[in-house]
């Protein structure tokens, strides 16, 4: 029982993450309907049953709008999905976009600045010495090994949104781990910055460390705008 569970399991993902792809690299487009279950069952070589259960999670993942009687229709997925989307975005097409740079920017605006200054406020002990261990790494780290730094670089940003004590931000920023470190990364090697950045995280962690909100808030606003600037100034990412 336990392997016929996981064989309908594989064949139920092998379906969501065809349609994912045809949807996402625009192979279907935006409002076309797909086929009935009963084709698409036939074409795909799974079960109506398994069919059913894959539009339903595309549904959820707001991909696809199922319509009773009528059918299910390709959603305008930039517009009707969700954070995941965008990584499965970056999964399928492998282009670093730069509306998407640009939104994640912002959004990082938003949030981040926010979470440093709530970081600064309700830090404890424990919460220091987490955060130190992170800036030591980013002290250790090969300066060659871009892989690394992204990920160091996401571990800080990420914890302080957990320093912040609110559960929502952590969550946020951890939903779109894929797509901040492919941008990260490419931001990394291209404009060798990582030196500067890790000297604003050390100086965020000391505004932390202080419980200076304004500080820390303005050495994050300052840091990204820096983001911005060099983003727009080596041409970084595609234009579509």
């Amino acid at each position: 029982m336990e392997k016929r569970i996981k064989t309908i399991d594989s064949q139920k993902n092998i379906f969501v993450e065809e349609i994912e792809r045809l949807i996402v690299t625009e192979e279907l487009s935006i409002g076309e309907k797909l086929l009935p279950e009963r084709k698409l069952a036939e074409k795909m070589k799974v079960s109506r049953v398994i069919v059913r259960s894959g539009l339903q999670e595309l549904s959820t993942k707001g991909l696809v709008t199922i319509i009773l009687r009528l059918g299910t229709y390709v959603n305008n997925f930039i517009i009707d999905g969700n954070l995941n989307t965008i990584n499965l975005l970056l999964q399928y097409t492998r282009k670093l976009n730069k509306r998407i740079a640009e939104s994640l920017l912002n959004l990082r605006f938003l949030l981040e600045i926010e979470c440093v200054k709530l970081a600064a406020e309700k830090r404890t002990d424990e919460d220091l010495k987490i955060l130190g261990i992170i800036i030591l790494k980013e002290e250790l780290v090969d300066k060659n090994d871009f892989g690394a730094q992204t990920n160091i670089d996401f571990d800080f940003h990420h914890n302080i949104a957990v320093i912040s004590k609110n559960i929502m931000y952590p969550a946020i920023i951890k939903s779109l781990e894929d797509t901040f470190k492919a941008y990260v990364y490419e931001y990394m090697e291209k404009t060798g910055t990582y030196n500067e950045i890790a000297n604003i995280h050390k100086q965020i962690y000391g505004a932390i460390k202080e419980r200076s909100p304004q500080k820390a808030m303005d050495l994050m606003e300052d840091m990204l705008h820096r983001a911005r600037v060099l983003i727009e100034k080596v041409h970084l990412y595609q234009t579509r």
